[in-house]
């Protein structure tokens, strides 16, 4: 995606522009074989000039959100390549996203690290987090931006807690990545009449529709099994997975419960992703 030839779309405006510090400048390109959608971006500190940034990201067709494909930056102070590596950089250095990475989610982790950031108010500048303010809310943007640090600078923490907090958006984004073909509807009621058994998504496979549950926890559990059994009381012709955040978690009840009531489980986002596609794809052979 780095090489493929790409024509201008958005043209830069012919000077930068000063903001936050410093100035900025952006164009919009798009690939000519697969019309895919990138934007280039440049940066350049009013203080430093040394300290600059000129990257490349990318848009997919295929799924949401977008991610940094190359980026070369200019000394910028104490800063890591990616959230997965630990080595600072204090000199001129380039970031490039490998098609490794990219296989392995690292762009589900930079959108979810640019979800916080965005949920907490919070702007990254060439490696740099920084929060817009008043004076009179200094204190609490303060304590604000220190939580936030505190979140995302512990790679354990991020990949723990984030994880666990994302686990439904995640979901969301491996249904896309991986099963938009088989047309995932979300949120359905399958009886209209009770509101309260609902469907995270549903699939329309032959001969039998599949309803994907997301199970968080043992309340979502024990809802996702009470759905599945009144379901089957109403005769009606399915066939219930669950995707699990952690299915060891749950006592042994549930789990039995969950498995008798259910069709199939993954008992782990990692087990969904890598497995899902062969699972639907024999459901719609």
């Amino acid at each position: 995606m780095i090489i493929c030839p790409k024509s201008i779309i958005e043209p830069p405006r012919k000077e930068m522009r000063l903001e936050r510090g410093s100035f900025r400048n952006n164009f919009g390109l798009e690939s000519i074989s697969d019309k895919i959608k990138f934007s280039a971006f440049m940066r350049k500190n009013e203080s430093f000039p040394e300290n600059f940034s000129i990257g490349l990201t990318v848009y997919p067709n295929d799924e949401s959100g977008s991610f940094c494909l190359l980026r070369y930056n200019g000394p910028h102070g104490d800063h890591v390549n990616n959230l997965l590596d630990s080595d600072p950089h204090f000199g001129f250095h380039i970031h490039q996203a490998t098609a490794e990475n990219i296989e392995k989610g690292f762009s589900n982790k930079e959108r979810i690290f640019n979800k916080i950031l965005s949920e907490n108010h919070l702007y990254e500048e060439n490696g740099n987090l920084y929060i817009d303010t008043k004076p009179e809310s200094l204190y609490s943007a303060v304590l604000q931006f220190a939580q936030t640090v505190a979140k995302i600078s512990n790679m354990r923490l991020y990949k723990r807690e984030v994880v666990e907090n994302l686990f439904y958006e995640i979901l969301e984004e491996i249904v896309k990545e991986k099963l938009n073909r088989f047309h995932p509807k979300l949120h359905v009621f399958p009886l209209p009449e009770r509101e309260d058994l609902e469907v995270d998504y549903a699939f329309d496979i032959k001969p039998c529709p599949v309803y994907l549950f997301g199970v968080k926890g043992t309340a979502k559990a024990r809802l996702t099994t009470i759905s599945c059994q009144a379901f089957q009381i109403f005769n009606l012709k399915f066939k219930g997975f669950a995707v699990h955040e952690d299915f060891d978690i749950l006592s042994k009840k549930d789990r039995n419960r969950i498995t008798s009531a259910t069709d199939k489980q993954f008992v782990s986002l990692d087990d969904f992703r890598n497995n899902a596609v062969q699972v639907f794809e024999r459901e719609a052979a």
